[in-house]
Formats: C-alpha cells, sequence, structure tokens
C-alpha cells in the first residue's frame, strides 16, 4: 500500500470517527427524552472503540478467540498457529488470569502493550506461525468460577480486537451465558469479522452434525443475537495438532474439520502488513450499527410524533395569541408611543404644505399625548406646549427613541395570566403523550413543559417589529400621491390666486392693493392649509386605532413562520432535533 492510499484511508477513517463524535453531540443536546441517555452510552463506547482502533490503525489485525471454559480455546489456538504446546491447556494454563498473545516477534504486541496492562498479558514469540500477519489472542474463559476476574481482561481485549472467533462446544453449542455474555460484543463487528467455530465436531456423528446441530445452532444464534452469522466451521482443533494424542475413547467419528478453511479465512482477511481498510469497514459499521440503534428507538413511536408536535404548534399560536392580545390592550390604553411614532413615518413621506403641518406635528407633539391644535388656543397651556416643545426641538431623536421604548415597556410590565391559564389547561395532555414516547415524567411540571417566565421579553421584540411593520402600512396608505395632490391642492391654489392678485391688481385698477387685503389673504391661506391638514390629522387618528388589530394580524403571521413570540420550554426544538437524527 503507498503513502497516498494509506492518507486517504487515514481521512476516510477521521471522517468516520467525527461522524460517530457529531451523533454524540446530537444525543448530548436532548435533555428530556430517556432513551438518549442509553445512547449516548453507545455512542461514547463506539468513540473509545475507534480511538483504540486509531492508536494502532497500522498495525497488524487482532484476532481473538473467545468462549467459554472447556470450548477448547487454547487447543485451537495452538493448531491454528502450527505449534502443539505454544498455550497450554486445561485449568491451570498461564491464559487463566492473562490473555495470551501469540506473535511472530514481541514488537508485533507493542501496540497492545501500549493500551493493556502488562499484568494482563502474556506475549508469545513464535516466529514460524502460520499466521504470521496476525495477532491471535487466547482469551480467559468467560464463564468459569473465576469470571468477574477474568471479563476486564476480556473486555480490554475486544476494545482492541479486530476479529471476533466465537469458539463453542458442538456438544452443546446453545449454552445461554455464553451466547449473551458474547452478544452485546458481536453487534461491534461486522459480520466479515465475526467468525462462528463449533469446537470437537469430530466428537458427533457426521450426519447429526449437519443435518441437525449446525442448522439448529444457525437458527438458535440468529435468534439470540438478532443477526444472521456469515459462516460457521466446524472444527476439530484436536485434530489439527501434530500429534493428537487421541485416547480409545476419544478416537474421530469422522474426518470433517474445516480448520484449514478457518486459517485461510483468517490469513486472507489479515490481508498482508496493513489492515486499515479493513478497521475502515469496520468503523463504518460500528458509525452505522450506533445510528442504526438511534433510528430503532425514534421509530418506535414514529407514529405519534407528528400528532404531539401538532399539539405543540397549537399550544404555541394559543400562547402567542394570549400575549399579543394582553399587549395590544396595553397598547390601546397608551396610545402616546404610537402617534408618535405614526407621525414620524409620515414625516418621512409628505410634502407641501401639508407635509410641513406634518412636519410641525412630529416636532410639536407632547411626550404624553399628542398635540391637539385647540391646545394652542387656550392660554393656560400654551407655555407648557412650548416648553416641551423647545424640549423635543433640542434633541429630537432623543425623544423618538423614547416614544419607541415606551411602546416596549408597554410588554414588560404584562404577566400574561391569560397565556399562563392556557399553558396549565392544555399542557398536561401533551405531557402524558410525550412520556409515553420516553420523555422524563419531570415534564409534567408546567414549568418544564411551558416556560411562560420570558414570554414577555420574547414577545417584547416580535411585538416591536409587528407594531413597526403595521405603522409603515398605516403611514403608506396615508401617504398615497392621489391624497397629497389632493390635500396639498388648496394651500398651492391659494398661494398662486394670493400671488396672482398681488401682481394683477395694481395693473387692472391703477391703484395700491387694499389695506385688508393682506389680512384676508393671510387667513385664507391659513384656511386653506389648516383644513387640509386637520383632515390628514383626523384621519390619521382615526387610521391609528386600527393599528394594535393590524399589528396582531402581523405578530400571528410571524408566529405562524415559525417566529412565535411565546414557544414551549426547548420541548418543540427537542422534538426536532429527535426526527433530524433519522435524517442524519
Amino acid at each position: 500500500m503507498n503513502d497516498i492510499k494509506r492518507g486517504e484511508l487515514l481521512i476516510a477513517f477521521e471522517t468516520e470517527y467525527q461522524r460517530v463524535a457529531a451523533l454524540g453531540r446530537q444525543l448530548d443536546a436532548l435533555r428530556y427524552w430517556l432513551p438518549a441517555a442509553g445512547l449516548r452510552a453507545v455512542v461514547r463506547r463506539t468513540e473509545q472503540l475507534l480511538a483504540n482502533t486509531r492508536e494502532r490503525l497500522t498495525a497488524k489485525p487482532v484476532v481473538a478467540l473467545v468462549g467459554p471454559n472447556g470450548s477448547g480455546k487454547s487447543t485451537l489456538a495452538n493448531a491454528l498457529v502450527g505449534q502443539d504446546d505454544l498455550t497450554k491447556v486445561g485449568a491451570a494454563r498461564p491464559t487463566t488470569r492473562r490473555a495470551a498473545l501469540i506473535v511472530r516477534s514481541p514488537a508485533d504486541a507493542q501496540p497492545l502493550q501500549e493500551q493493556i496492562p502488562h499484568a494482563h498479558l502474556e506475549v508469545i514469540p513464535h516466529a514460524a506461525t502460520r499466521l504470521p500477519d496476525t495477532i491471535l489472542v487466547d482469551t480467559p474463559d468467560t464463564n468459569s468460577s473465576e469470571c468477574h476476574e477474568h471479563r476486564p481482561i476480556v473486555e480490554q481485549v475486544l476494545e482492541r480486537t479486530d476479529v471476533m472467533v466465537c469458539v463453542f462446544q458442538a456438544r452443546n453449542p446453545k449454552e445461554r451465558d455464553n451466547i449473551l455474555a458474547l452478544a452485546d460484543w458481536v453487534n461491534a463487528f461486522p459480520g466479515a469479522h465475526v467468525f462462528l467455530v463449533l469446537n470437537h465436531c469430530d466428537r458427533i456423528p457426521e450426519d447429526e452434525l449437519k443435518n441437525s446441530v449446525l442448522p439448529d445452532f444457525r437458527r438458535h444464534i440468529a435468534q439470540a443475537w438478532a443477526r444472521e452469522p456469515d459462516r460457521i466451521f466446524l472444527v476439530s482443533g484436536r485434530a489439527g495438532l501434530q500429534t493428537p494424542r487421541w485416547t480409545e475413547n476419544e478416537t474421530p467419528l469422522h474426518g470433517l474439520n474445516q480448520l484449514d478453511d478457518l486459517r485461510e479465512a483468517l490469513r486472507e482477511l489479515g490481508g498482508g502488513a496493513l489492515f486499515v481498510d479493513q478497521r475502515l469497514m469496520r468503523a463504518r459499521h460500528l458509525r452505522t450499527t450506533a445510528l442504526e440503534l438511534t433510528r430503532q428507538q425514534i421509530e418506535a413511536h414514529a407514529d405519534k410524533w407528528p400528532a404531539i408536535q401538532e399539539d405543540l404548534a397549537q399550544l404555541e399560536q394559543k400562547l402567542a395569541r394570549a400575549v399579543m392580545d394582553d399587549v395590544a390592550q396595553r397598547m390601546q390604553e397608551d396610545s402616546g408611543s404610537v402617534t408618535a411614532l405614526l407621525c414620524r413615518a409620515l414625516a418621512q413621506r409628505w410634502g407641501g404644505p401639508v407635509g410641513l403641518f406634518v412636519g410641525l406635528w412630529r416636532r410639536l407633539i407632547d411626550f404624553w399625548n399628542p398635540l391637539s391644535l385647540t391646545r394652542l388656543l387656550n392660554p393656560l397651556m400654551l407655555p407648557v406646549v412650548l416648553v416641551r416643545a423647545l424640549r423635543v426641538l433640542r434633541n429630537p431623536e432623543k425623544y423618538e427613541q423614547l416614544f419607541e421604548q415606551r411602546m416596549l415597556d408597554a410588554t414588560a410590565t404584562q404577566d400574561f395570566t391569560a397565556a399562563k391559564i392556557i399553558a396549565a389547561r392544555e399542557w398536561p395532555p401533551i405531557a402524558e403523550h410525550l412520556i409515553a414516547c420516553g420523555f422524563n415524567p419531570d415534564i409534567r411540571d408546567v414549568a418544564l413543559g411551558v416556560n411562560v417566565a420570558p414570554l414577555d421579553t420574547l414577545s417584547q421584540q416580535a411585538w416591536a417589529n409587528a407594531v413597526r411593520r403595521a405603522i409603515d402600512e398605516t403611514a403608506d396608505r396615508n401617504s398615497r400621491s392621489w391624497l397629497q395632490w389632493l390635500l396639498n391642492a388648496p394651500s398651492v391654489l391659494g398661494l398662486i390666486a394670493a400671488a396672482a392678485g398681488f401682481i394683477a391688481w395694481p395693473i387692472l385698477y391703477h391703484a395700491p392693493l387694499p389695506r385688508d387685503y393682506y389680512p384676508h389673504s393671510l387667513g385664507l391661506l391659513l384656511l386653506l392649509w389648516l383644513l387640509p391638514s386637520l383632515a390628514l390629522q383626523y384621519r390619521v387618528m382615526r387610521a391609528q386605532k386600527k393599528v394594535p388589530r393590524l399589528a396582531l394580524r402581523h405578530a400571528e403571521q410571524a408566529a405562524q413562520e415559525n417566529q412565535s413570540p411565546a414557544a414551549t420550554a426547548g420541548i418543540s426544538e427537542e422534538l426536532n432535533r429527535i426526527r433530524r437524527l433519522t435524517a442524519s
């Protein structure tokens, strides 16, 4: 394998690792869904397996023989490597408390020695091994009286194993404890990396072995492990030794022995000096397995998710409507801020003489209420109005910002009682449906399920946007071109008429203008200016009453576009995250 190919495989392996890590982060974000805890444990174990594999990515493949006491693992290990007494058989063998590593040279065992305590390993170099590109591990028994001491050693080995050879006694292959003990680990390997061996097959008549024992064992494994075994080898480890040392009662009943086939399969799987591509296949299998387990948990309640999300969406819309109604009511009670913002919008759109009136209206508007023209006629109010007007004129932008802030502050004083009542009434049945789908029963608490507390903060921004949009639309409707021409026309025509009279009178009558011409002209011009302007003011004040309703309509539209100012406290988003996991 050249460096380019090796680099590509290393990048591909790292990609699979990062995908598993991303799945773990997605699961970490799920606070209330109980199955996420178990799935996170699976993902962490997968990450650990991949991390262990990454540390020895280019090392020789590790083949672990696992099985119960008396299954013949040590004899099979000797037969596979071609040396009768390499590992001792029997209960007193050195591998009782340690895993025996059969390697071609001590250097081959170094990657495992760096990851597993030396006290748990025994390295057995064998230069003439018939599996030169493989590290063969004879693991301790998993069902002996000392299994509680052996199991941690077996797990440490299997966490760093590439190929798992499960050894069973042909005379009692369906030993339940052994099969269940291996089930969790089998799922961590792709099918091509799990070999099943029925050892001592020479102790059962060949016909019975092929026609009864083997099919029954295959069915049992498929049911217990929820996966079809790729291949089951019928082996006699003792018959593969150079000196079997048969006793009179142990003579083989037949010559069927697939030991050579097993050895060749292990040799081919090793594929030479590197095992990176096979480890990449294992990484993909681990990632796929973790994702499949996640999908199974989610799809177990797939028929219920859409209805729950629909109920949550309806609840959010009801909460939004209640919030908006509260704020709209407060807005109608204090309309000064809206008037100020509406005058500002009109001043930006209007021109001509009436536009001058709108500009004055904007600048002279009272801090609390809009300035009415009649108040100028009250000599007692005139000084107050003028003082406030001067303050506004000194820094008009500041006062316009204050008006806008008053509109936002209108929501801050709301307690949103109506929204809280809706939440308390409609959340419990939704919570029960969620609990039936695996959510934490604690979500029965309305405070956990529906977060009403930040409704004021959330609604301020949404309501402000809705009000601004309503004000802009109201100002647009009251600033159309035809309306501006219509209301400005009397003032313009009056100015033209006054100017024409000023010029034409001396020419036509050869006499100076009458003394009362100027006051009469000025009064007429003022009347032609103020009447249309007051008509506009009256029209605007009537239109202002519709601003809350128009703003509420925009807020409801925003809620339908998933911009709801009132939302459940993460439950809706958690449901979306759960369902997105199936699309990963």
